[in-house]
């Protein structure tokens, strides 16, 4: 009777113990009892032998400063593949292992190595190749320019949504409509801050991926304000090739600002003018996704995509969120013209929803003056890559 007594109260305890890992435990101490399963030792040691010299055992090593240094704790677990799928928001600091620990005790699906990945399979004989999805609201004097520009290097069809635009869109974009190159959508929901803005981007984002996933291999997810390009070469269709084997590729942006220009005339061209960016870093991401393996958009920068499946940056690199792991322009980037000149900046974009959400007239006032000296900051660096394709967009432009 004692010995199944002192069973069931060892058995207590252990629960009480994987309960605590579970819910409460924040650091790695009491996770790593249980995470140093998934540690080989003699792997350790033989790729990084210099860890033999040391005063702690290779797991202590691992779980200090060994993962923070990229080290595999075992053949079957890529130490930096981890952190970029799951701790790039690491909220708890917690190592690799006892994060995928933790994971496990929830129910939480982690694969820990590229290879588990699967690859995409290409449409049979898909409507498009490329496509493009955007919501706007009232920029109509630089949307021929954005669409033109995203018509010349392969885009061969867009999914519209207005939100709401009092300005002469419809003009500008019949052409289009009578065409067959533009689908307009309309979106009547008047957002109160900037969540409900989101929820109703990555509504129309949701719907569009659902109706052509079967229709179009790939779909570039952007605002009217970005400009992605490929950096070497021309065409964004043919730089895709390259990945057609993944289902999702998100592209690093570089934001600009208005570069002290007043009003972009109608004979001008805005990415030609506004040459001013940001100095500082900035890893954010906008995705390109092939639609069908889209489970739903919750956040503008990224899709959430079906089990197996996983975005990469340019460098073939697998990651989760909207911001890569390092900066990286290499072979794409997205110019984000944030905001544009100094009249639409002023009439335009400070009266949305996220800069006037809420608060007095003298907080909103100090925000509206942060921004404007924001809008300076962001016009610092003079960035011109995307001058190369001014003559040809200026041609389909007529000026």
């Amino acid at each position: 009777m004692k010995k199944i007594l002192l069973r069931f109260v060892l058995l207590i305890l252990s629960a009480i113990v994987v309960i605590k890992a579970f819910h409460f435990d924040t650091d790695n101490s009491t996770l790593n009892i249980f995470a140093e399963r998934y540690f080989n030792e003699d792997y350790y040691l033989e790729h990084y032998p210099e860890v033999k010299a040391l005063d702690i055992t290779p797991f202590e090593h691992y779980v200090t400063i060994g993962w923070k240094e990229n080290k595999n704790p075992s053949a079957s677990f890529d130490n930096e593949f981890y952190v970029n799928m799951y701790l790039l928001q690491n909220k708890y600091s917690l190592n690799p292992l006892a994060d995928y620990f933790r994971s496990n005790m929830s129910f939480k699906k982690r694969y820990t190595k590229p290879g588990q990945l699967k690859k995409t399979i290409l449409l049979e004989s898909p409507k498009y190749y490329l496509s493009l999805v955007a919501i706007f609201q009232n920029e109509a004097r630089f949307l021929k320019e954005w669409i033109e520009f995203y018509r010349m290097i392969g885009v061969e069809h867009f999914y519209l949504y207005n939100h709401l635009s009092t300005d002469n869109y419809q003009e500008v974009l019949e052409p289009y409509i009578e065409a067959g190159i533009v689908d307009l959508m309309y979106v009547t929901e008047r957002p109160k801050s900037l969540p409900e803005w989101n929820k109703i981007q990555v509504g129309a984002y949701s719907k569009t991926a659902r109706e052509v996933s079967d229709i179009t291999e790939w779909l570039v997810v952007v605002d009217t304000d970005e400009f992605l390009f490929p950096v070497n070469g021309r065409s964004l269709a043919d730089a895709l090739k390259e990945y057609d084997e993944y289902a999702s590729l998100s592209v690093n942006w570089k934001i600009f600002g208005s570069s002290g220009v007043e009003h972009i005339a109608e004979n001008e061209l805005m990415i030609e003018r506004l040459q001013g960016s940001n100095p500082k870093p900035d890893s954010h991401v906008k995705t390109i996704v092939k639609p069908r393996y889209v489970v739903a958009y919750e956040n503008p920068h990224y899709p959430v995509l079906k089990d197996g499946y996983a975005q990469i940056n340019e460098n073939f690199e697998y990651f989760w969120r909207g911001a890569v792991p390092a900066e990286t322009r290499h072979k794409f980037r997205i110019n984000h013209y944030w905001a544009r000149d100094l009249e639409f900046y002023r009439l335009r974009k400070m009266n949305r929803v996220h800069i006037k959400a809420s608060g007095t007239q003298e907080e909103i006032d100090s925000k509206m003056a942060a921004l404007y000296k924001r809008n300076e900051e962001l016009s610092a660096q003079h960035d011109d890559s995307i001058l190369k394709y001014v003559e040809e967009l200026s041609a389909r432009m007529g000026y």
